[in-house]
């Protein structure tokens, strides 16, 4: 097991900065299929954090009892007969994944409950967030994110990005997700689907892990993560950790990418593991401390021009502990 050298991406001269995320950057041709048509469960098409407050429909009490004031005599019939509870005929709700999850992480979404409520916000640039009951790891739902076409100097932000305060402690955690493509961009294009972002206590500087697949047309996905870091002395441009595993393309793939990094920043270690097993462990330098998280799934970035990327995203969770 083996991680590439740290090594900047040729080509990779056009970094658009956004929101919580950046990318590298390839061309691509056109010609890949439209994105498919999904009719959402519920569709977040603004940025601003979803509101969540699906009310219930109250469940009917049984008709009340008339007294007659008149005293009843049991019937003959009624001889032997024990008394059959009552059944209101309503089935509770089989558990979701998150609540049989135990001990329970610091983050869960199985897009089961309704309205993307978890997350801090939401981005639909370039693109659709939406709840799908079409696919999904976990019935009932999942998560779907569609980029459609950009051209430069245009990037996709479609996603959903969830914030944690700081703790002031050494960071060791993860995010999991469960990630479907469906539909991936022209060959040698690259698309940022998830990670993990560290913003400086100052303020002043970001550093991102990031999973970075890249379509090889019909074929499997290649895979990576790379690092990032904006802030004072930085060029902006990643580093990048490539794998030889690849990801087949409509087919559910568990990710896992992990992180330890002192409070102070500095000499931290990240892994990638895809399906339970791990790829890549790599040494990464932070320049970062006392810091915050924050967390992205969806098409954070993708390299421009795009004929889009469809992605479908299930039981995302996320852990952090520090010591």
């Amino acid at each position: 097991m083996a991680c590439a050298a740290c090594a900047a991406v040729s080509g990779l001269d056009r970094i658009e900065e956004s929101d919580c995320f950046r990318g590298c950057d390839a061309g691509n041709d056109s010609g890949n299929d439209p994105p498919r048509t999904v009719v959402p469960e519920a569709a977040v098409t603004v940025d601003p954090p979803v509101a969540a407050d699906a009310a219930q429909e109250p469940t009917p009490s049984p008709p009340a009892m008339q007294d007659t004031g008149t005293p009843t005599q049991p019937d003959a019939s009624d001889a032997g007969r024990e008394a059959a509870p009552f059944d209101a005929g309503i089935d509770a709700p089989p558990p979701t994944f998150c609540s049989k999850l135990t001990p329970s992480p610091l983050f869960c979404e199985d897009f089961d409950e309704g309205p993307l409520s978890g997350w801090s916000y939401v981005h639909t640039t370039y693109g659709t967030v939406a709840l799908d009951k079409t696919e999904f790891k976990s019935p009932p739902g999942a998560m779907i994110a569609q980029s459609g076409m950009t051209t430069s100097p245009s990037f996709a932000d479609v996603a959903a990005y969830r914030t944690f305060p700081s703790t002031g402690q050494a960071f060791a955690g993860a995010i999991e997700i469960d990630l479907r493509v469906d539909r991936a961009d022209s060959p040698g294009a690259y698309a940022v689907l998830a990670q993990i972002a560290f913003v400086d206590g100052s303020g002043t500087g970001t550093y991102i892990l990031q999973i970075v697949p890249h379509s090889n047309g019909s074929a499997p996905l290649g895979v990576g993560f790379n690092e990032v870091y904006f802030g004072p002395g930085s060029s902006g441009v990643p580093i990048v950790h490539s794998v030889s595993q690849t990801i087949a393309l409509a087919t559910w793939t568990h990710i896992k990418l992990a992180a330890a990094i002192p409070a102070a920043g500095g000499a931290g270690t990240a892994t990638l593991a895809l399906n339970g097993t791990q790829v890549a462990s790599c040494a990464i330098n932070v320049p970062v401390k006392s810091f915050s998280t924050a967390i992205g799934a969806g098409v954070l970035w993708a390299s421009d021009p795009s004929n889009g990327w469809t992605t479908v995203y299930d039981d995302v969770t996320f852990n952090e502990t520090g010591n």
